[in-house]
């Protein structure tokens, strides 16, 4: 496996210090403040309605603060061994946020009879603050209990599992991008009904993927939901872990599809952009404990993209339990693990969240399951390089760097959001733009990369995103073998007029043609917000051709594709994970700026999987074409021809012409 591995721990030393509310006996290893005692704890036979206690989080910097909290219910066994601790939180601080998100894990304490009771001192653990409500007036959440979160932990090895190699995990790539599609929107882009929309390569490659009575809307729903008291009602949510990036507009444009995997994107409604702690914060000295922030840097580099939650309980051997519920509930995991900063709450009345990120990476969350995520301090995790280049208008050309995690969820979207933001690092993209992004994605095993080249009428974070995604998932989540991404090179040149057409007119001088000659083709296009303009193509039929009419199709890449996979079925079939490598790497080639003349021949060939065998006698074809086969197919034979475009196309036109052979020939 190629993927670079970092090795973060080697930089780690062992501190010393112990912050104040750490027993003198704990030491810190590897950034993890770990106790010689395991915590003392409360069973959920052992807590009653009408106790009292308190949670632990960070809600501004690294400092651990408490809040106060009393038992309302608890409710067992409403699943196989699973139950839920539901508590209000009656202080002035959650009393005027609610439920903020980012607070997953924070450690909740109850005190037992007759025990002094001092906020923050004292009292048992009774598990992870890990689900909450929206739009109420009062702030309740569900505890994970913490019995619950320990048997994950023994379950987690010293090294992060190799999951990313694991075909047997992965997700349906149909389902992921019909995830992308509905979430991104592309197809409501303004210019859709012009030319082809920025997600039809990924419509195009979804087709390979679908299953027998495929319903367009099946999507991913992630959301972990638990039954709440009667007052309550309904079902409490597992808080979705906050991802910041760079501006609201960015957090509306990738919110649905964090969303899809239990992922909120968030920004500063005052535009502040999070990333690493602020100057004068020594990150190295923000360590992991009970109560501090987990964060999880999904891309870092020239930027941190991390999600954030908080810790439970950090065990003897140096075990990390965390947020309560699942990231993703898939088991094993190989994802970093890092310490982190707040830099404010930001007090929202739908849904409060920690505006925050990484400060130092202390090792890997190894074990994923829905009662708890498990770290392991000073081990290593896969990662991908990605390099893009930005050149916007009136702007000099930057260069960003990136490493991105292997996960065969996350990657994908985690590509793509990182190129778009970088594109927008300076300023918006123009309200009119014609986007070019180009460069090359390359997959482990496979020596040639997937090249890019694709231009974007009025381009969008989400256009740009659909560019990267597509492919990614389709490729690290095949059943057949795990193909993970091994680097990616991306440039993105903006600049800012809308550079559009679409053919309204295709029309000859005349209909009657023979084999071999030259068809003169003329076309009006309306440009956007232009005048029309005419232009003349022309076309060579083959020289052998039968007399009979024949359509000449003039089209868009988006058609033409459809037309080839209508007229060569077998080019998207996949019997192995080469074939959507192949596949992807053939639909690279069909550009936005391009017209293609298409036209059907009479000639028939037959595929056997994605061999083809041109022109075979009919009654050899029929002896290899069977009913019962699922990988033979029939197809049909085509004459073809390129027209390079200086902007984003959009045609869907036919001329007929009819072809007369000489009778002497």
């Amino acid at each position: 496996m190629n993927t670079k591995h970092f090795l973060f721990g080697l930089t780690l030393v062992w501190f010393t210090f112990c912050s104040a509310s750490t027993h003198a006996a704990d030491e810190v290893q590897n950034g993890i403040v770990r106790p010689k005692q395991a915590t003392p704890i409360l069973k959920i036979g052992e807590i009653r309605r009408g106790m009292k206690g308190y949670g632990l989080s960070v809600f501004h910097g690294d400092k651990v603060e408490p809040f106060a909290v009393e038992v309302i219910s608890v409710m067992r066994d409403f699943a196989p061994k699973r139950a839920v601790i539901w508590i209000r939180c009656p202080g002035e601080r959650m009393q005027g946020t609610g439920p903020v998100q980012g607070m997953s894990g924070s450690p909740i304490f109850l005190w037992d009879k007759g025990e002094k009771q001092e906020l923050g001192k004292g009292g048992k653990l009774i598990g992870a603050f890990a689900y909450g409500y929206s739009w109420t007036r009062d702030c309740y959440a569900g505890v994970q209990p913490i019995e619950f979160m320990r048997d994950s932990g023994t379950r987690a090895k010293q090294k992060p599992g190799d999951s990313v190699a694991d075909a047997s995990q992965a997700g349906s790539p149909y389902v992921m991008l019909s995830n992308l599609l509905t979430a991104s929107g592309v197809k409501s882009e303004p210019v859709a009904r012009w030319a082809p929309d920025a997600g039809w390569r990924a419509e195009s490659l979804r087709q390979m993927f679908a299953p027998p009575n495929a319903n367009e809307d099946d999507t991913l729903d992630s959301a972990t939901t638990v039954p709440a008291p009667r007052e309550l009602g309904g079902f409490g949510h597992a808080m979705p872990m906050p991802v910041t990036v760079n501006s609201a507009s960015l957090a509306k444009a990738f919110g649905p599809m964090l969303e899809t995997v239990g992922l909120r994107a968030v920004a500063s409604p005052l535009g502040v952009k999070a990333g690493f702690p602020p100057p004068g914060v020594d990150a190295k000295q923000v360590n992991i404990r009970p109560g501090s922030v987990l964060a999880v840097p999904m891309a870092f580099g020239d930027m941190d993209l991390s999600g954030t939650g908080t810790v439970t309980d950090v065990l003897p051997d140096g075990k990390v339990l965390g947020f309560g519920h699942a990231m993703f509930g898939e088991g094993k995991a190989a994802v970093p693990m890092a310490s982190g900063y707040v830099h404010f709450v930001v007090p929202v009345q739908s849904a409060a969240f920690k505006l925050g990120g990484s400060a130092s990476i202390r090792g890997a969350i190894v074990r994923d399951e829905n009662s708890a995520v498990v770290g392991v301090g000073g081990v290593n995790f896969p990662t991908a390089p990605l390099k893009v280049r930005v050149k916007m208008p009136d702007l000099e050309a930057k260069e960003f760097n990136y490493q991105v995690i292997m996960h065969k969820r996350l990657t994908p979207m985690l590509a793509g959001m990182v190129a778009a933001q970088s594109a927008m690092a300076d300023v918006s993209l123009p309200p009119n733009n014609t986007t070019r992004i180009r460069g090359s994605i390359k997959f482990a095993g496979h020596k040639e990369p997937i090249k890019i080249d694709n231009l974007l009428a009025n381009g969008s974070a989400q256009g740009l995103l659909m560019q990267i995604a597509p492919p990614v998932a389709s490729l690290m989540n095949n059943s057949y073998k795990a193909v993970h991404l091994e680097s990616a090179d991306l440039t993105i040149d903006v600049e800012p007029q809308t550079r559009l057409g679409t053919v309204i007119e295709a029309r000859t001088d005349k209909t009657k043609f023979k084999p071999g000659e030259t068809v003169n083709i003329d076309l009006r296009i309306q440009r956007y917000q232009k005048s029309f303009i005419n232009k003349r193509i022309t076309f060579k039929l083959p020289d052998r051709l039968p007399d009979g009419r024949y359509p000449i199709m003039i089209t868009d890449g988006r058609n033409y594709v459809r037309q080839m996979l209508s007229a060569r079925p077998h080019l998207n079939l996949a019997l192995k994970a080469d074939d959507i490598f192949t596949y992807y790497k053939w639909q690279a080639t069909i550009r936005n700026d391009a017209l293609y003349v298409v036209m059907a021949l009479p000639k028939t060939g037959v595929a056997i999987g994605r061999t083809e065998f041109p022109s075979l006698p009919s009654s050899r074809a029929s002896l290899i074409v069977s009913p019962s086969s699922s990988i033979t197919t029939s197809y049909v034979e085509t004459a073809e021809k390129v027209i390079p475009m200086d902007m984003v196309i959009g045609s869907r036109s036919a001329i007929q012409i009819e072809i007369e052979n000489d009778p002497t020939e």
